[in-house]
């Protein structure tokens, strides 16, 4: 998949979820099927030029906001029971990074693709060229788009699990 194709799923994903539409909301409005919708957020597929445009209408954005570097999609998540682990992204059950935090350190291998963080003890401040955040134990967060990520520990020492995946 090109940068094209993955800036564009990237942030329609991004913006329809921002607007708290479904893909079935979404499709509806640009009127096509929401398996189109869902192609086109997978980037299994590019949309026409007037799809691009009734898209570009309905999210209330530019066709190069649309095209260009990704927005962050950003909502944190708290862990409150063993239960709540299960609606982990699957990438959990892969390799991981594992992360003891004393200072500040600026992780910048993460060109792209999307990025889970889990606080496990402590409390954490983040930063991306994109948003800045606080997350504390027991919270996760998913992140798309993120180049470089500076992590820093405010809350004695934390621990953080990170894993970067691509876009498929």
């Amino acid at each position: 998949m090109d940068n094209f194709s993955k800036n564009l799923a990237s942030n329609i994903l991004a913006y329809r979820e921002k607007r708290n539409w479904s893909q079935m909301d979404l499709a509806k409005h640009i009127g096509i099927p929401r398996a189109s919708v869902a192609k086109l957020e997978s980037g299994g597929a590019n949309p026409s030029l007037s799809n691009m445009i009734l898209i570009s209408k309905a999210l209330e954005k530019s066709i190069e906001e649309l095209s260009t570097k990704p927005v962050p999609s950003i909502q944190i998540h708290k862990i409150t029971s063993a239960k709540a682990f299960q609606v982990l992204p699957s990438c959990f059950s892969m390799s991981k990074l594992e992360l003891k935090v004393y200072q500040s350190q600026t992780l910048k291998k993460f060109q792209g693709g999307r990025l889970v963080i889990l606080c496990l003890s402590g409390g954490l401040q983040l930063e991306s060229d994109q948003a800045e955040f606080k997350l504390n134990k027991n919270q996760w967060v998913e992140m798309q788009g993120v180049d470089s990520l500076k992590v820093t520990a405010y809350l004695d020492e934390s621990i953080c699990l990170i894993k970067k995946y691509e876009l498929q």
